[in-house]
């Protein structure tokens, strides 16, 4: 399956007439791809976006905690 997918955003600041030239969401490893995107809003309107960044050749993961919350890649917008 050796294929990269990547996650790209775009904004709109006039109800979708026109939007930003999309920005691809970083990988832990330059080789990875994503998945599984999930957006939410907090109440002052900041947008946060998590993903899953994987090796879609082996299917391994990055980095992998079961004593804590571990957040490998957090952007804002």
């Amino acid at each position: 399956m050796d294929q990269k997918i990547v996650i790209k955003s775009s904004v709109s600041f006039n109800g979708g007439t026109s939007w930003t030239q999309p920005v691809s969401q970083s990988h832990l490893v330059p080789s990875y791809s994503s998945a599984d995107v999930s957006l939410g809003f907090d109440h002052l309107g900041n947008a946060f976006m998590c993903y899953i960044d994987y090796d879609n050749v082996t299917f391994a993961s990055g980095n992998r905690r079961t004593d804590e919350l571990f957040f490998s890649t957090i952007c804002f917008f």
